[in-house]
């Protein structure tokens, strides 16, 4: 069964879904909707927004990060372990906590208060949330979230780091969340996805 990531047609939410669908060897094609293509496509989507993953003629999901752990869940990028699986949940869900302080940063807040607000955003969330992981990888001593294992909270916390880096905010305090960068690029089935014509980024 193979299914299909849909986004608009280039770089964006679907990078994250694409490189955990690549590693955890999910088989998948990337749909791109071109800026003409998307008024009469939106108003047949759930929520009038993408990504959106759908995996047969009965079942789309919708949302990013329910699709993550859909798709980390087909690969074993999801512990079994119901321990491990909440403290996945968790991360992610404070990952996701910082991504939309971020996006109201750098995409949202007026022009006239941004820099004000990104002080406050790297002051405050950044250092907090960002300081919690960093702490925890610290611990677990091997660059991942749980210790000993590839899960769907490292490749969040990955495309968070990417966001950051990508503004040119300065993370070099935060060295093991740096570290767990290099052991999932040193991934197999991540050095693939990157020579993929689909993906966008440069890690």
């Amino acid at each position: 069964m193979v299914v299909e990531i849909v986004y608009f047609a280039g770089p964006g939410r679907s990078e994250l879904l694409k490189l955990i669908a690549h590693v955890a060897n999910v088989d998948y094609k990337v749909v791109g909707i071109t800026k003409d293509e998307w008024p009469t496509h939106k108003p047949h989507t759930r929520y009038g927004q993408m990504p959106y993953l759908k995996v047969n003629d009965k079942l789309t999901i919708y949302q990013t990060y329910a699709i993550a752990r859909y798709l980390a869940q087909q690969g074993d990028l999801y512990p079994k372990d119901n321990i491990e699986a909440t403290q996945t949940e968790e991360y992610v869900a404070a990952i996701d906590e910082l991504f939309n302080k971020y996006a109201r940063v750098f995409f949202i807040a007026p022009e006239e208060t941004r820099e004000q607000e990104k002080k406050v955003f790297l002051e405050g969330p950044v250092k907090t949330i960002l300081g919690a992981l960093e702490k925890i990888l610290e611990e677990n001593g091997d660059g991942h979230l749980i210790k000993g294992k590839f899960t769907w909270a490292d490749f969040v916390l990955l495309d968070m780091v990417y966001a950051l880096q990508f503004k040119e905010v300065d993370l070099s305090q935060f060295t093991h969340i740096i570290k767990s960068k290099e052991v999932l690029k040193a991934h197999p089935r991540f050095q693939d996805y990157v020579t993929q014509e689909h993906n966008y980024r440069k890690y």
